[in-house]
């Protein structure tokens, strides 16, 4: 079990990106990208432990980064409010979706700190 860091997001999410479109790009695949605003970062591994292999977590100096793999929306939703009350009950989260709202890493990232600032009016990293 690993839990990367800020530094690695863009990488693994472009290099996860440039696999789907190789080898999923008809079967409509997607995958949601979630932020929990917390400063106990060291639920991550406790988080990692409850996701299963193909998720991934990035603890960042504000919160915890979830990738969830072949996940939509809805059920990101659900997943991440849960764990934003085991993390600590603050419960700012946001969510975006790959290939809703972007097909790239860096316009995907960007997405989720935009609309983490507009919907709590902070910065995300």
């Amino acid at each position: 079990m690993k839990i990367y860091t800020k530094e690695d997001i863009n990488n693994v999410l472009v290099f996860f990106i440039s696999n789907i479109k190789r080898y999923f790009r008809n079967d409509g695949f997607e995958f949601c990208l979630a932020f929990i605003k917390t400063k106990n970062i060291s639920c991550a591994a406790s988080i990692k432990n409850a996701l299963r292999n193909t998720d991934l977590v990035f603890a960042t100096k504000n919160g915890i980064v979830i990738l969830l793999s072949g996940t939509p929306y809805e059920h990101a939703y659900a997943l991440i409010n849960d764990f934003s009350k085991f993390v600590d009950g603050d419960n700012k989260i946001c969510i975006v979706n790959f290939p809703l709202d972007s097909d790239n890493a860096q316009d995907l990232l960007e997405h989720l700190e935009a609309k983490f600032s507009v919907n709590h009016k902070e910065e995300l990293f």
